[in-house]
């Protein structure tokens, strides 16, 4: 396991690049949200919803959960090979992969709709949604771990606000679900580095062809968009690959000079947590919870090692699988209150 001196110096540095980086891109159909993500660097397109055949880059569709955590595996597996051969993972769209992972939960507890689940058994169950959430940000996180950038693509919405100091009503541009408080996509909306809007430009009225969509990336009265980077500009323009990667460098730029931090190129996160480590750290939640909640503890090994398999079987090819299980039994006792010592 890796040792962490949390008194040793800290060099104070900024990563110079787009590794490690989550965006999202947000923008109703043609606004060229997927065309702009697919002529990123090195691209992988995960399909949650259909509509990507027409993009000429490696893709892969995402039919359930299983299959989206069966290509993350692969990826994370040997970071050296995967950034040899892709660099951007683009998911399209966020709304159709929460819901793959909102399935999955559902099914796990035997219910047809992930906000049952709690309800069904409130004794015993978690809260769905909790659980969901969990999974789908340590996935994520499993990506940037390793330097892969993450594009989310994602539709929008017109939302009715009050400007809270002068009364106004108007109209204001949302990705989808995210002015709802509980909305089942905030949560990634937060989890982004950049959150761009694309505004359509209309088609030239001399050649008949459509305009390059502008790029919103801070946000504006009538549009909502994000940056974790105070430098990021307002607009793009134009926007392209091209023009957001140089938009997204400039500022982490103009970022470190502010801040007086050095760049450096990205390092990935390795913790070096073995399968002793998991087996051992798995061991106290393991006993805590069997006594409490027997079959919840059986089924969540199964759904991730195989039926009548134990954590102690596990192979070293399987500390994902290992990691899971950790994942699920600290996220289980932290919804129910229960200490593990």
């Amino acid at each position: 396991m890796a040792k962490i001196d949390i008194f040793a110096p800290q060099e104070k540095n900024m990563v110079s690049s787009l590794s490690g980086v989550k965006i999202t891109i947000a923008g109703s159909n043609d606004t060229g949200k997927s065309h702009v993500a697919a002529h990123m660097p090195k691209p992988l397109l995960l399909m949650a919803e259909s509509g990507g055949a027409a993009l000429p880059v490696p893709k892969f569709p995402i039919p359930d959960w299983q299959m989206f955590t069966t290509i993350v595996k692969q990826l994370v597996a040997d970071p050296e090979k995967t950034l040899q051969v892709y660099q951007t993972i683009i998911i399209d769209t966020t709304e159709e992969l929460v819901a793959r992972a909102e399935e999955a939960v559902a099914r796990r507890f035997g219910v047809t709709e992930v906000g049952m689940v709690q309800s069904a058994d409130p004794k015993n169950n978690p809260n769905g949604y909790s659980v969901a959430r969990a999974m789908f940000k340590q996935q994520i996180n499993l990506l940037t771990s390793i330097g892969l950038t993450v594009i989310f693509i994602t539709h929008v919405e017109q939302v009715e606000v009050t400007d809270p100091f002068t009364g106004e009503k108007y109209t204001k541009t949302y990705p989808y679900n995210y002015s709802k408080e509980k909305g089942s996509t905030r949560f990634v909306i937060n989890l982004c580095d950049f959150v761009v809007t694309t505004v359509p430009m209309g088609v030239d009225p001399e050649t008949q062809k459509t305009i390059y969509s502008k790029a919103i990336c801070k946000e504006t009265h009538t549009t909502f968009a994000r940056s974790r980077f105070t430098q990021m500009q307002t607009y793009i323009e134009k926007f392209t690959a091209e023009n957001l990667i140089n938009a997204i460098e400039t500022a982490i730029k103009k970022e470190a000079e502010n801040e007086g931090a050095g760049l450096v190129d990205y390092k990935a996160v390795d913790f070096n947590f073995t399968k002793e480590d998991y087996i051992s750290m798995i061991q106290p939640y393991f006993i805590k919870l069997h006594k409490l909640y027997p079959e919840y503890v059986q089924d969540t090994i199964a759904s991730n090692l195989g039926e009548g398999r134990k954590v102690s079987s596990a192979t070293d090819d399987e500390v994902q699988e290992l990691a899971n299980i950790y994942s699920d039994f600290t996220s289980f006792c932290c919804d129910r209150g229960i200490v593990v010592e």
